[in-house]
């Protein structure tokens, strides 16, 4: 249609919305030659940004899958230290899971958290003729309560976990635990959702950064099956192995289940189990269809991390959206999940999370919902795919060259004033458009005409923008600094790019 690469913030108007935006995008994308398509992947932030002094926090990679809540999964195995267990392999009949998968004390073997069955098997029992070696994890509640606590007693709750001694040391070292939760107004209601059960929905408007609901998880528990070690018969296959050690840590779970106070038992039972036909048994399986992973909260196997997860009362049952509008993350010292809003979102609407990574093209985001036995039917994985498809490479490349840029437009003075702003506003406008504001794109290309406003020496557009990466950094568990210090006009004098571009 066009033959000549298009301005695209020439094309916009005030009362363009959304929709038309969005498709003059694609137009744009079509008609412009320097568009490329290569492998979309979240890029590491580079774009420094200028922060208040003493205060630069990490970006979060949001390359990170643990919002994919299946992680009923296999680790590195480990070389088995036990002189017991290890003389009863000596015995010709059996073999230890290092021996049978091969593997070598520097680089062990493991099995992917997916090769765990997920489809029905025609006998979920366990083979017999395996030895179980001692098993090294705590039952605790944490944070800690006293013999007979009642939930009316203790409303904001524990969680009973399974970790290690060392998971445990580390919980209760942390600087002001145990933190009592934040209670922020009640803002969801648990509904049906048309062709999904149940979800949540907002009963209040809510805008960018607000935080919707603190939650401990009912249960934390390994998301790998790191702590379980067998010795089976020479014959045996993996498939044998890896149904022994289900059912091993499928008892290992329910010792923590067992631990619940009866209303919170009834509470997790109540949950979704998509994993009823593949020998997970009840709790592993409502485990592997609800968990979310908990950042930071990890053990150290071999040369992996295997991480811990926890399933929530409430908002486990929040369903996948290829653009969500919440974010998640984990509060160390109140040890509670929090859920906040990324974007504005109305009163009814649904609550949605992802169980993939949003801004992956269609193929690999249904690769990772296949563990969940649905099709998500939302528009970018619709028929018009391959255009959603693009815009998300599009804004992925959109984000590559922001730090030469801007070097750029500060030593050349011939360059626009506005340039580098026009452009990441329009990046802005097509990332809202696609509802990806939880994706760290967002949050470049905010720092982008954040930091153009301060080396033009413009306070009260450097504040507007300042605010909103503040709320962002709030919405993703960033708290520090507070927002305050982004909007600040003193904070901007002292950064080194003050006005170095104003004419």
């Amino acid at each position: 249609m066009y033959s000549r690469p298009i301005n695209p913030t020439s094309l916009v108007g005030p009362q363009t919305s959304d929709k038309d935006f969005a498709l003059l995008h694609r137009l744009c994308v079509r008609s412009c030659p320097i568009y490329h398509t290569h492998r979309l992947q979240q890029p590491s932030s580079a774009l420094a940004l200028e922060m208040p002094v003493n205060a630069q926090p990490e970006p979060p990679s949001n390359t990170s899958r643990s919002s994919s809540q299946d992680t009923g999964g296999i680790p590195p195995t480990t070389s088995l230290q036990d002189s017991g267990f290890q003389a009863l392999l000596q015995d010709s009949r059996f073999r230890s899971i290092v021996d049978r998968l091969g593997s070598a004390p520097s680089e062990p073997e493991r099995f992917q958290p997916e090769y765990l069955p997920s489809e029905k098997v025609e006998n979920a029992d366990p083979p017999v003729g395996y030895v179980v070696d001692q098993r090294s994890l705590s039952r605790i509640s944490i944070p800690p309560k006293p013999d007979g606590a009642t939930l009316a007693e203790y409303p904001d709750g524990w969680s009973e976990c399974l970790v290690t001694n060392e998971i445990k040391d580390k919980i209760f070292s942390i600087p002001g635990f145990p933190a009592p939760l934040v209670h922020p107004p009640k803002a969801h209601r648990i509904g049906p959702a048309p062709g999904k059960g149940l979800g949540i929905f907002a009963t209040r408007d809510l805008d960018m950064s607000d935080l919707i609901y603190v939650e401990r998880p009912l249960l934390v528990l390994p998301s790998y099956v790191n702590h379980v070690k067998i010795g089976c018969p020479l014959d045996w296959t993996v498939e044998q192995i890896k149904r022994a050690l289900m059912f091993e840590w499928g008892k290992e779970c329910h010792r923590a289940f067992e631990r619940l106070e009866p209303e919170a038992q009834r509470a997790y039972l109540s949950l979704a189990n998509i994993h009823t036909e593949d020998g997970s048994g009840t709790v592993l399986g409502i485990c592997r269809t609800n968990g979310f992973g908990i950042e930071g909260l990890a053990d150290i196997v071999g040369t992996y991390e295997a991480p811990y997860t926890g399933i929530c009362k409430e908002f486990s049952r929040a369903n996948h959206s290829c653009t969500p509008n919440i974010t998640r993350y984990f509060d160390h010292k109140a040890f509670a999940f929090c859920f906040a809003a990324t974007r504005p979102i109305k009163s009814g609407e649904e609550i949605t999370t992802p169980y993939c990574v949003p801004w992956d093209v269609r193929s690999s985001r249904q690769q990772d919902l296949q563990k969940y036995m649905f099709n998500c039917d939302c528009p970018a994985c619709g028929p018009d795919f391959e255009m959603f498809d693009q815009t998300r490479l599009d804004i992925a490349a959109s984000a590559e060259d922001l730090i030469a840029n801007f070097i750029a437009w500060v030593d050349d003075k011939t360059f626009p004033e506005d340039k580098l702003i026009k452009t990441s506003r329009w990046w802005i406008k097509v990332i809202e458009s696609e509802r990806l504001e939880s994706s760290d794109f967002y949050r470049q290309h905010l720092v982008a005409i954040y930091r153009a406003y301060i080396a033009l020496g413009d306070k009260e557009n450097a504040a507007k923008y300042g605010i909103l990466l503040g709320k962002w950094y709030q919405a993703i568990g960033q708290l520090e600094p507070p927002i305050e210090l982004y909007s600040d006009p003193r904070n901007f004098q002292r950064q080194r790019n003050w006005a170095v571009r104003k004419v």
